[in-house]
């Protein structure tokens, strides 16, 4: 019963990285908006992720792990794209004081 569970989180965890992947490439052509929602939803998937790789951890002794740090890489490498596309997009749109006169 355990082990059914565990693998149906690694299943879930598979899905959440490959929609995790797809909206992190389609976030390119979207607002900062969009942007910022999807590092919310990533850093929630983030936590996810760790909190059913340390089970899997726990309750596995074979080599299959690396299968899932795979998954936890991933996960951390789409985290990093989505932070450095909003903080760019940020610098972007934020004034400097270069576009202010003291006419």
């Amino acid at each position: 019963m355990a082990s059914d569970l565990l693998f149906m989180c690694v299943v879930v965890g598979w899905l959440l990285l490959t929609l995790s992947i797809f909206l992190t490439l389609f976030s390119r052509f979207k607002h900062t908006k969009f942007k910022q929602h999807l590092f919310r939803f990533l850093n929630v998937v983030l936590l996810l992720q760790t909190a059913v790789g340390v089970i899997y951890l726990m309750n596995t002794s074979d080599n299959s792990v690396i299968g899932y740090w795979s998954i936890l890489a991933s996960q951390v490498i789409c985290n990093l794209l989505c932070y450095m596309s909003v903080k760019r997009r940020i610098a972007k749109i934020k004034p400097s004081l270069d576009y202010f006169s003291m006419d």
